[in-house]
């Protein structure tokens, strides 16, 4: 017999999964949470997402058909978890979200339908958000409690689907504080998640993951912690990559902040120190957020263990974040090896701008402005001495 995650079948079964075998020799089934399993199921999240723009319920009726045809836990997970989230944002029906999601997890718990932790947390995320609306945000809290080594589990994971879990994650959590009018911890949450996942301070403002560190930044502006703002804002300029719509969207959000508090001066010397030697750079002066040691310590074994697996085979996305982590640690020791980890990416792979992007990446770091990158990408095009060599020997 061949399980299929029949909605009615959660419903009355007592979370049994059961189906017809349907014949499939001519064409074997995709294999659970492969790129092809996902695939095949992306029509209809396009379907489903268009239709909840319109008709919430018919979106939440087609899910629910769906959920009775599909076989891989992967995609089931994804299911639940969507249609939790129509129930409780869309319908405003919180308690169906948490009946169903308590009929769903038992599934998940079995050896024969483990699925990745940040598929099993979205559905916890899911619940706690739901009884959060319900007005019950210590049970909330405390199930997000129960469950947060699964979000750690995740954060190791640098998929969409892990980012998708944190933020759904943090997103219940505040929900949890708020229901108990502990609106006045959510800051100091968000700022202790960031500090102990650091690859979230430096996506990209198109992904999942930015809402978290957006949320914190757009907290503290309308509070107007100025100071911290502009700390968690310089953090983001120095990690991000060295794109130009990155660039922009973090030297707006520092010349906004000092535009909030009437520093326009402070605006315009930044921005004019981005190229020329001879302004002073406020940014420099702003003292940024300090990891813990714990999470310094995590960062360096996690940095070993990823030249270790590069010295076996090498891979450019590998060696990106080797870069990334070097310059979240921030020591001037760390930036040289950030450079010199950025120099053997170009080095081995010469025909990818990944290398010399890497290296503008960290000069932006160290320099807080654009200088030196731009004078290295210069060097590459045959103009002028090359400035990496003068930067690893100070």
């Amino acid at each position: 017999m061949k399980n299929r995650f029949s909605l009615f079948a959660v419903s009355v079964l007592s979370c049994a999964l059961v189906g017809p075998l349907l014949a499939q020799a001519a064409k074997p089934a995709p294999a659970p949470g492969s790129w092809e399993a996902w695939s095949a199921v992306e029509p209809i999240r396009q379907k489903f997402g268009a239709l909840r723009k319109t008709d919430a319920a018919a979106a939440a009726a087609l899910l629910e058909d769906e959920l009775n045809k599909v076989s891989d836990p992967h995609v089931a997970a994804d299911f639940f978890t969507l249609l939790g989230e129509v129930y409780t944002d869309d319908l405003k029906a919180p308690d169906k979200t948490v009946a169903l999601i308590d009929r769903a997890l038992p599934i998940f718990q079995k050896p024969a339908y483990k699925v990745p932790p940040y598929h099993y947390m979205t559905m916890v995320a899911a619940k706690a958000n739901a009884l959060a609306a319900l007005k019950k945000g210590a049970e909330a809290e405390a199930l997000l409690k129960e469950n947060w080594p699964l979000v750690v589990q995740s954060n190791l994971s640098d998929n969409l689907y892990a980012q998708r879990t944190s933020r759904d994650s943090v997103r219940a959590q505040i929900a949890a504080l708020e229901a108990q009018d502990k609106g006045a911890q959510v800051n100091a949450f968000l700022a202790d998640f960031l500090l102990g996942s650091p690859n979230y301070l430096n996506m990209q403002s198109n992904s999942t993951g930015y809402w978290i560190f957006n949320e914190l930044q757009t907290r503290l502006k309308k509070q107007e912690k100025w100071d911290e703002a502009l700390g968690w804002a310089k953090l983001s300029y120095q990690l991000c990559p060295f794109e130009k719509a990155e660039i922009e969207r973090a030297t707006q959000t520092l010349s906004k902040i000092w535009a909030a508090q009437d520093d326009f001066a402070a605006a315009g010397m930044f921005s004019k120190a981005q190229t020329d030697t001879t302004t002073k750079n406020p940014l420099v002066a702003v003292k940024t957020p300090v990891f813990s040691e714990e999470t310094r310590a995590s960062l360096k074994k996690q940095i070993a263990d990823l030249e270790g697996r590069q010295q076996l085979e090498f891979k450019p996305d590998r060696a990106r974040i080797i870069v990334k982590f070097y310059l979240t640690l921030g020591t001037p020791d760390d930036m040289k090896d950030a450079m010199k980890a950025a120099v053997k990416l170009l080095k081995d792979r010469p025909d990818l701008q990944d290398g010399s992007l890497s290296v503008c990446r960290v000069f932006k770091a160290a320099d807080c402005n654009l200088i030196r990158a731009n004078a290295f990408l210069s060097y590459m095009a045959g103009e002028g001495a090359n400035p990496v060599s003068e930067f690893l020997k100070k």
